[in-house]
């Protein structure tokens, strides 16, 4: 990595620990199908699972980021999420009923807390101008755990067993944690006591719209595999099936932070939900392989706001609050999102799987609805979205925030 200045290596770091967290959160539904069949579970306590997962993080990212900013433990926060990842997914394989499933799906999702926040934070101290810019290519890495996840973990599952593959899927979060102790040194800003003193009013209005992306792609995501299976696919047919809308995101996230950055996020909410709507519609009412490209649209159109709504909000808020303010509004969306796997999963068992998922779309609307009383931002000249790695120049200092 000599090419790489302190601020691209900071970029280039952050961007591969992003796709072991997404990765390491995109584990359980690649698992579903097989843990179904060991404990004859429903589709609701299917949903269950996921909600668990999801809204334990909902609650605690706001708290995480709170307090690595105010005790300035933004790294060791990182490290500690990594560290129950690798703990709770190494003992799924040890899990012998429903029950002490559920309770490590808690564990992991603990763990799934941790990342956005501190990392929002350090990309926000290294990246003042552009953020967006900077957020969509971190997000290529999101966008890399979400795609390999399902093909890795129905190719393990397939092999091993689902208890054994488990085991096998911790070992990069082990890495990580040494990559992360090795890479990021502790940003001097310290947060100000208040959990929400101060924060602008926009904040809740994009925790909103931010949630209906979420829940639209937590929806999809955490059935697709099942859905695919019920449909005639193997399991790791339906892995690899499920990948192909995840490859949409390399290109989507940095093209989505590029615009945001030219245009600002009020107009690229606007659109991307427009497409969401269409493709979910069109995927659920098509077959074979038109339908494959639909479910890539859908992918496209979700994944590249992801990065957007970090971007925003650190946009909003003051530095050293940084952390706090990413984890209400991710731990928000994320709050919202955490229902829909239920939500579908109960319509699911009693009008079936495809039915339910088409509340989807009318989600996917309501969030472009929304999206048009976002506020405006103000417009910048932005490089294009691959420049942000470069050869460093001599003359260049190094922004230290």
């Amino acid at each position: 990595m000599k090419f790489l200045n302190e601020k691209n290596k900071i970029l280039a770091g952050l961007t591969v620990c992003h796709l072991f967290n997404d990765f390491y959160n995109w584990v359980l539904p690649p698992l579903l199908p097989a843990v179904i069949r060991t404990f004859g579970l429903s589709y609701f306590q299917v949903g269950f699972l996921s909600f668990t997962n999801i809204f334990i993080q909902a609650l605690l990212q706001p708290a995480m980021g709170y307090f690595a900013d105010r005790h300035r433990r933004r790294k060791i926060v990182l490290m500690l999420g990594f560290a129950l990842y690798v703990i709770g997914i190494a003992s799924l394989g040890l899990a012998s009923s429903y029950w002490i499933f559920l309770l490590l799906c808690l564990v992991i999702g603990v763990g799934g807390s941790a990342y956005h926040p501190q990392s929002t934070n350090f990309l926000s101290k290294y990246f003042r101008e552009n953020q967006g810019k900077a957020q969509g290519i971190h997000g290529i890495g999101g966008s890399l755990g979400f795609f390999l996840a399902p093909m890795a973990v129905t190719f393990l599952v397939a092999t091993f067993g689902w208890r054994k593959a488990v085991l096998l899927l911790v070992i990069p979060g082990i890495f990580m944690i040494g990559l992360i102790w090795k890479l990021l040194e502790e940003p001097e800003a310290r947060g100000n006591r208040g959990f929400v003193r101060n924060l602008p009013a926009s904040l809740i209005l994009l925790s909103i719209v931010y949630g209906m992306v979420s829940m639209v792609h937590s929806g999809f995501t955490t059935f697709l595999p099942t859905f695919y299976v019920e449909k005639g696919s193997t399991l790791f047919q339906a892995g690899v099936s499920t990948s192909y809308m995840f490859i949409a995101g390399l290109v989507a996230q940095p093209i989505g932070g590029f615009l945001f950055d030219k245009f600002g996020g009020r107009l690229v909410f606007l659109t991307a939900f427009g497409f969401l709507t269409v493709f979910t519609f069109a995927f659920l009412t098509s077959t074979g392989l038109v339908a494959l490209l639909f479910s890539v649209g859908v992918g496209f159109s979700a994944l590249s706001l992801f990065p957007l709504g970090m971007a925003f909000a650190a946009e909003l808020t003051k530095d050293e609050r940084v952390g706090m303010t990413v984890g209400l509004v991710f731990g928000s969306a994320q709050a919202f999102s955490s229902f829909s796997p239920i939500l579908i999963g109960y319509i699911a068992d009693r009008t079936g799987l495809g039915n339910a998922l088409f509340s989807l779309t009318a989600i996917a609307f309501l969030g472009m609805v929304l999206s048009w009383f976002l506020p405006e931002r103000r417009k910048a000249v932005v490089s294009p979205p691959w420049s942000a790695i470069r050869r460093p120049s001599s003359q260049q200092p190094i922004d230290h925030g």
